[in-house]
């Protein structure tokens, strides 16, 4: 009986360690080497910008990428492009309306591999109350407990709401945002 009992233990231990390393890993962002930037059109000229305060809560292990998971929260407060005007606007209820929607959401749904370094992610983001599907090209490197992750998405600022009144009108601010991202990563053990 005694036999039985450990034989039954030593293969609890074994669901158990395989179902732990059958999980997604954690990483970590390492904002101080890392950028969530934008980059918009105002007449005629590309602004380059970025937010400051985000949190990344990422999960993915790329041989089983079923259990790949990201949800990224944007303080849009926390947006600057080094211009007093523009960073003092981008605040207001014409822009992010950060008082009614203090933050932006990006929740994945899948991630798929395009072969190489090349990745693919669908996901949803929630901007301004406004919830739109995007798929989300990137490359990813992994070398040991190291990763890099770069990409870029369009996006549709009106489609948002960003840009109300006067500032809706695409003729001096373009419709089109590029959104771009180079996150550092370490592998939470």
């Amino acid at each position: 009986m005694k036999v039985h009992r450990v034989a039954l233990g030593l293969i609890a231990a074994a669901l158990i360690a395989q179902s732990s390393s059958a999980r997604a890993t954690d990483w970590s962002v390492e904002k101080n080497s890392s950028l969530l930037g934008f980059v918009a059109t105002i007449t005629g000229s590309e602004r380059k910008g970025g937010f400051t305060e985000y949190d990344a809560k990422i999960k993915l292990d790329p041989a089983d990428l079923s259990t790949a998971s990201v949800v990224l929260e944007i303080e849009v407060k926390s947006a600057a492009t080094g211009q007093a005007q523009v960073d003092s606007a981008m605040p207001s209820p014409d822009w992010f309306s950060v008082t009614e929607f203090p933050k932006a959401t990006f929740t994945s749904s899948a991630v798929r591999h395009k072969g190489g370094n090349a990745y693919e992610m669908d996901g949803t983001l929630k901007l301004r109350g406004v919830e739109k599907d995007l798929t989300v090209p990137f490359t990813l490197d992994i070398n040991g407990s190291v990763a890099m992750a770069k990409g870029e998405v369009e996006l549709v600022r009106t489609e948002f709401g960003v840009g109300q009144g006067q500032f809706a009108n695409t003729d001096q601010i373009a419709a089109s945002v590029k959104v771009v991202f180079e996150f550092n990563a370490t592998k939470v053990e």
